[in-house]
């Protein structure tokens, strides 16, 4: 019977060693990815600015301002942080391998003329034609040529409105004020809200929702403002803490919500969803004038 027991307390023992063993072992390392890093100097987190040279289109400027991005040339707005992502992804592309080419062959990789040029603060991606058999884009970096996925497609052609944010407001915007066709609501001094103009009672629940709507909308697409009828439309504006004014003009409300940046001369499509309703006044209670804190 002891040996039995010791036995066993001996295959429990072993047991143990082999899983401390195989707990502290060091791990095989994964396979590097196949190819080479087209620009591994450039990290997304030290760019600060970028520019994109574009022959027969503006030169589009954008800049990390605070923690976010912004288009600062042709246009001055936010931009839209999945394209900047997708631009300052560019650099940790890989390329089955680094080709050394001669100047004279430029012209037949689309690389002079190029189709535009990426610099990253100062170091420059020059990008070239599309290979249509494998749908990479031949790129020159560092005088090597490299043929990298093409995750741009047409945006370096694209016109500097496609760059721009979708959402109504900036990033981390506070509102002191806003007011709309159906309501006026500002903030006081002692930090309550007031709201006038309302037909009836607006509780604090239903003025926070509002404002976080209004800090969270995002348009379907963002496009060329179009033709003015020349008649008068009605206005949302919105101040901001840092004193800025943000004006909306209200183009149509069906089929869809249509909301005009007169400062973009853009117009912004709502998701099918909001309906005028929702962007002009939060839901009522019963009649009267309120004042209460706002609780985001």
């Amino acid at each position: 019977m002891l040996k039995r027991r010791l036995l066993l307390n001996l295959v429990l023992l072993f047991c143990l060693i082999g899983l401390i063993v195989f707990i502290f072992m060091p791990k095989p390392k994964a396979p590097a990815p196949p190819g080479v890093v087209l620009a591994p100097a450039i990290h997304e987190d030290t760019v600060r600015v970028i520019r994109i040279e574009r022959p027969s289109h503006p030169t589009l400027v954008f800049k990390r301002q605070h923690g976010h991005w912004r288009l600062t040339q042709p246009l001055r707005a936010p931009a839209n942080p999945l394209l900047i992502k997708t631009l300052l992804s560019v650099p940790q592309a890989r390329s089955d391998r680094a080709y050394a080419i001669e100047k004279s062959a430029l012209p037949r990789f689309g690389l002079q003329p190029s189709r535009a040029v990426i610099l990253y603060g100062r170091t420059a991606i020059t990008l070239g034609a599309i290979n249509s058999l494998i749908q990479r884009r031949y790129v020159l970096y560092a005088g090597k040529l490299y043929l990298i996925p093409d995750r741009l497609a047409d945006l370096p052609h694209s016109p500097a409105l496609a760059w721009v944010s979708h959402a109504l407001l900036p990033p981390g915007a506070r509102i002191v004020a806003i007011e709309t066709p159906g309501i006026r609501l500002q903030r006081k001094a002692s930090g309550r809200w007031e709201a006038a103009g309302h037909s009836g009672r607006v509780s604090p629940s239903a003025i926070d929702k509002w404002l976080a709507f209004w800090r969270q909308a995002k348009a379907l697409r963002v496009t060329p403002a179009s033709r003015s009828t020349g008649k008068k439309k009605p206005e949302i504006r919105i101040t901001l803490a840092n004193g800025r004014t943000v004006l909306y003009q209200i183009v149509a409300v069906k089929p869809s919500l249509i909301l005009r940046n007169t400062q973009l001369s853009a117009d912004y499509w709502l998701p099918p969803g909001i309906t005028a309703a929702i962007i002009l006044r939060p839901a009522p209670e019963t009649a009267g004038k309120v004042g209460f804190s706002e609780r985001s």
